[in-house]
């Protein structure tokens, strides 16, 4: 028998041997927008199977059936490319696994353009077919991992396969608040332009995030979805949209919103809102229900919560200036405006002022602790924020410790190159390069951070704030 979900407990009495075939998430999501992606009961491709039923429905249902075969396969499959099978026995794989939570997890680079997207990616890194790029996933749920196995030969597979392990891997805490849920993501935004464009260009839709109490209700999903930008890079007109003015009738803006639908352009959009100037090392608050958007001209590090066990992601647009949005085919912004989120972009509006903002959500960095070697900074954060943003600065070394009850995601902001390496065993560790990021297993313990090349670095670290 073969097929989604074949070995399942009712016929798993029936079956001799069991191999679980694997598939990391992005090669089916490129299935599913082809059309070539064949779904869980079906026989053949259906190019009208979208996205929420994966998400809602399906994934859930797999998901639910690996982990109940995770004991119970004889053999764990890479299932990627079907011309390309590799298969361990399930006792080696559980090994692999074990071994993994040893070591800081770099995950594999996505590279996705979009309606926003701005040119920085193309000159730093030089992606093959890439124009612009409006994100590059750094950590999160829906990422995958190649694992070295020796002897030239790599496996690769889910970074949420170390979900198995939730307490080791992300902390006692968040295993029992959230079972099964990966809650923090990290994400590259690029925001630099050769030429000089206006900000109706460079910037995202103006949008807000829904809070824990809102996706509950309306989307059964465990957690809110709470924001930081932190800017990397900042460049001439680096800014941030974010509240509204003190004085402006609220009412009209939401008025003008449903009028255009996206549609029609609102001339007078700024008047209604605050456009904050940015540099290197602001860091932004985004708390749910706060009207906002990157402004561009700068690259931004955003460091996320992901609501979703299934790694989806809820942003509700009120206005994109109506403007055509990204063709990746004939790399220009030619395709149709995008489709806004007014009912629930209203309805989940807090209807943030600016002088609200200046006073709650511009973090500053306080010292935390000061040696020869480094500096430890933590930023100020609001009451309803989940985790922490904290920043290491250092020509040497850095030392840090998840005291087995913090999963840490760092970044390099500045430098060419860390070493992350294990106190106790220099064995486990990695190197990070520019704007790449490692999780760090909560049961990693001491650990320090190294330059590379002696040069000055900063590394830029998310938490959750209760371990």
């Amino acid at each position: 028998m073969y097929g989604g979900a074949a070995a399942t407990s009712l016929l798993m009495n029936e079956i001799d041997l069991v191999l679980y075939f694997d598939k990391t998430r992005q090669p089916i999501l490129w299935q599913m927008w082809e059309g070539s992606l064949v779904p869980f009961g079906a026989d053949e491709p259906d190019p009208t199977y979208g996205w929420k039923e994966y998400y809602y429905n399906d994934y859930h249902m797999l998901d639910h059936q690996k982990e109940y075969l995770y004991e119970r396969m004889d053999y764990w499959v890479e299932a990627i490319d079907p011309d390309c099978l590799k298969m361990l026995p399930k006792k080696q794989y559980h090994e692999v696994i074990e071994t993994l939570l040893h070591y800081p997890i770099k995950q594999i680079k996505i590279y996705q353009p979009g309606p926003w997207g701005a040119y920085r990616f193309r000159d730093l890194f030089q992606v093959q077919g890439l124009e612009c790029n409006a994100w590059n996933e750094l950590a999160g749920p829906e990422l995958g991992m190649i694992v070295d196995m020796g002897n030239g030969k790599v496996c690769e597979m889910p970074t949420l396969n170390l979900m198995q392990h939730q307490a080791r891997f992300l902390g006692p805490y968040l295993a029992e608040k959230y079972p099964r849920l990966f809650p923090l993501d990290v994400w590259l935004d690029d925001g630099y332009f050769p030429e000089k464009e206006p900000l109706e260009r460079t910037a995202m839709p103006i949008h807000n995030h829904p809070s824990t109490t809102y996706v509950r209700q309306h989307f059964n999903e465990p957690l809110g979805r709470y924001e930081t930008y932190y800017i990397c890079e900042a460049y001439e007109g680096a800014c941030t949209i974010m509240g509204y003015k003190d004085n402006v009738d609220l009412e009209e803006w939401e008025r003008l919103c449903r009028e255009s639908k996206n549609r029609i352009p609102i001339e007078n959009w700024r008047e209604f809102f605050s456009i904050w100037d940015s540099n290197i090392g602001d860091l932004y608050l985004i708390p749910p229900g706060t009207a906002h958007g990157h402004g561009g001209n700068q690259m931004v590090l955003e460091m996320d919560t992901c609501p979703s066990i299934a790694a989806t992601e809820y942003s509700f647009f009120e206005y994109d200036f109506a403007r055509n949005s990204w063709d990746d085919n004939a790399k220009a912004m030619s395709a149709p405006p995008m489709k806004m989120h007014l009912e629930h972009g209203f309805d989940n509006e807090k209807w943030r002022r600016e002088s609200w903002v200046k006073e709650h959500l511009l973090a500053k960095p306080r010292v935390r602790k000061w040696t020869k070697d480094y500096k430890f900074d933590r930023y100020t954060s609001a009451p309803e924020m989940p985790f922490e943003i904290e920043k290491f600065q250092f020509y040497t070394k850095a030392d840090n410790d998840t005291q087995g009850k913090f999963a840490h995601i760092l970044t390099l902001t500045i430098g060419k190159r860390v070493r992350i390496r294990n106190r106790r065993n220099m064995e486990y560790g990695t190197e990070i390069e520019l704007f790449q990021s490692a999780i760090i297993p909560a049961c990693f313990g001491e650990y320090e951070l190294v330059s590379v090349d002696g040069g000055f670095c900063e590394i830029v670290q998310l938490r959750w704030k209760k371990g």
